[in-house]
Formats: C-alpha cells, sequence, structure tokens
C-alpha cells in the first residue's frame, strides 16, 4: 500500500489519472492516509508535511517516484526491493531542516515523543484543520498521546501546547508551533531539543 504526497515536480505523481495507472503496473494499492501505507512516494520538492512526519516516525520506506516506475517495469519483484536510486532525496529540504533521506530511520522505541501528550491549542491550525486527523496520527505514530481537553493530561506525561508559534524551551509545559512538532519526527528529535536548536539558530541568523 502506497501513499503520495509532495507530488509537485513529478508528472506521474501530479495526474491522478497518471498515478493510478503507475500503481496498478507496480502492483500496488493507492491508498490516501499515510497511517494506512507502507511505503510513501514524495516528488522531488519535499516539504515537511504530516505524511513525511509520520513515515520517519514508523520506519517507512520514503522513495521516488522512480521506485514505482521500476516495480512496473518488473525491476523489483519484492515490497522491500529498496535501493539508494529509489530513496527519496531532496538536497535543498534536507540542508535546510538538517536531515538525511538517506539514513533510513527505524522505529524508535519508545517512539521520538515518548512521554509527552499534544493538546491542540484553538489558533493551532491542527486543531480544527482538515489535516488534525493526520496530525494525530503522526503524533502517536512517534509515541505521544493526542488530547482533546487538558483535564485529560495523565501524570505521568509531559504537555506540548501545539499553537501558532514556538516558544524557548521551560520546565513543566512545552509549546510548539506544527512545523517543531513534524521537525521533532523528521529529524528524529526530542521537542526539548527541538526547541534548544530552533533558539540556536534563531540566535545565530541575528
Amino acid at each position: 500500500r502506497v501513499v503520495v504526497s509532495c507530488a509537485s515536480g513529478d508528472r506521474d505523481l501530479e495526474q491522478i489519472q497518471k498515478l493510478s495507472q503507475l500503481c496498478d503496473a507496480a502492483g500496488c494499492q493507492l491508498v490516501r492516509e499515510a497511517a494506512d501505507a507502507n511505503v510513501l512516494v514524495v516528488g522531488p520538492q519535499i516539504e515537511p508535511k504530516t505524511s513525511l512526519a509520520l513515515a520517519r516516525a514508523a520506519g517507512l520506506p520514503i522513495v521516488s517516484a522512480d521506485w514505482l516506475r521500476a516495480r512496473s517495469r518488473g525491476f523489483a519483484s519484492q515490497l522491500d526491493d529498496f535501493d539508494a536510486a529509489t530513496l527519496a532525496r531532496d538536497a535543498v529540504f534536507e540542508k535546510t531542516f538538517g536531515v538525511d533521506l538517506g539514513d533510513v530511520l527505524r522505529p524508535r522505541k519508545p517512539g521520538v515523543l515518548a512521554g509527552f501528550a499534544v493538546l491542540p491549542r484553538p489558533g493551532a491550525e491542527a486543531a480544527y484543520g482538515s489535516d488534525r486527523h493526520r496530525y494525530e496520527a503522526a503524533v502517536e505514530a512517534g509515541g505521544a498521546l493526542w488530547l482533546r481537553k487538558r483535564e485529560h493530561l495523565p501524570a505521568d506525561r509531559r504537555l506540548i501546547n501545539l499553537d501558532r508559534h514556538s516558544l524557548p524551551v521551560a520546565d513543566g509545559e512545552l509549546t510548539m508551533d506544527e512545523r517543531d512538532l513534524l521537525l521533532c519526527l523528521i529529524r528524529d528529535e526530542r521537542p526539548p531539543d527541538r526547541l534548544r536548536t530552533r533558539a540556536a539558530l534563531t540566535a545565530a541568523k541575528r
């Protein structure tokens, strides 16, 4: 089962009819949600999206459309036939966010968000947007709980308030925006460390 994200820049991925035909030829089932997939297929211009975050947290292979094309031509008979030529790479994305997509992550046990619970605040897109269920799935793949009310916070979990802007790391509760939360999963970086990285990058730009 494959899910496609960041399709821009690859005609086979951008056009649903071509994509469906390619998946059929490759012997793959196309699904809508990363939570239902075993492979994430992306275009050449990768962005920090929920699908990428979930794939990194769950250890799913992240490949380019070349993997589908190779399978459709019979060059890869098994679902796990991945090689360096078909792994997704984007030099700009990797440099910008400090990620090596060639380093295939194995699911961290416990997850990078283990010990945390995430509460979307009213101002956060994840609180009401159409991608809310995707944020929830990505967060849970990383080992955190997704809360709907603060009073549901378990005593053994540290709260992450998901808001429009991240705040400096502090004792107790953390406040992160959606991008920083996704980058925790994409970079395999614990939330306090992510906020420290962000603060250091901001200070370096001044």
